[in-house]
């Protein structure tokens, strides 16, 4: 006998929390300095930011393990190698170079914050932006591909997997905010420049 199912509404606020996380991820790609960005690469961070709200909120079948010490370390090797890509490279000059960093910072506060497990779920997203940051794959049309190849993967993922059931989502504990919040504000400093 299958038990109840929790109401809808209990999984709101859990739906609510993860989506502010990936947005707040979205918004530390787009603030580290780069180039100007080719018109098809915007299409490739669109495309892969839906990928990666799509392999979140989708039903999963894993166990919960919950092993802080190794979200903590991968955490710290993104926010580590973010800020290696920011001070030695200069990531307002080479697109990749932005790009890279942009994405282990973006990796790094998503370990930190929301584990390895749920991390791991975004991670198949993870190339799409890479990809938009190739000036070669930068153009419009390689920019529309991509796009409608992420849209039609997470299409087909939704419809296969399902939404999140309640359960597949943990809590987000504001403390977890903290570290990575100021990390990150480190590395986008250092990135534009800012010494100290």
């Amino acid at each position: 006998m299958t038990p109840p199912p929790v109401a809808l509404p209990a999984l709101r606020p859990l739906v609510l929390q993860h989506a502010l996380v990936l947005g707040a991820c979205a918004c530390l790609w787009a603030a580290m300095p780069r180039p100007a960005a080719s018109p098809g690469s915007w299409m490739w961070n669109i495309g892969g930011l839906a990928l990666a709200t799509t392999l979140v909120f989708t039903r999963r079948h894993q166990p919960h393990i919950d092993d802080r010490d190794l979200d903590r370390i991968l955490g710290c090797g993104g926010l580590l190698t973010a800020a290696w890509a920011a001070l030695q490279w200069d990531a307002g000059e080479h697109p990749f170079a932005a790009g890279a960093a942009a994405t282990s910072l973006v990796l790094g506060c998503l370990f930190w914050v929301l584990g390895t497990r749920e991390s791991c779920w975004a991670l198949p997203a993870a190339p799409a932006p890479l990809l938009g940051a190739v000036p070669a794959l930068g153009s419009v049309p390689a920019g529309a591909v991509g796009l409608a190849a992420c849209l039609l993967g997470a299409v087909v993922m939704a419809a296969r997997r399902g939404p999140v059931p309640p359960g597949q989502l943990d809590r987000v504990d504001p403390r977890r905010l903290v570290v990575p919040a100021v990390a990150a504000s480190l590395v986008l400093l250092a990135a534009w420049g800012w010494s100290w």
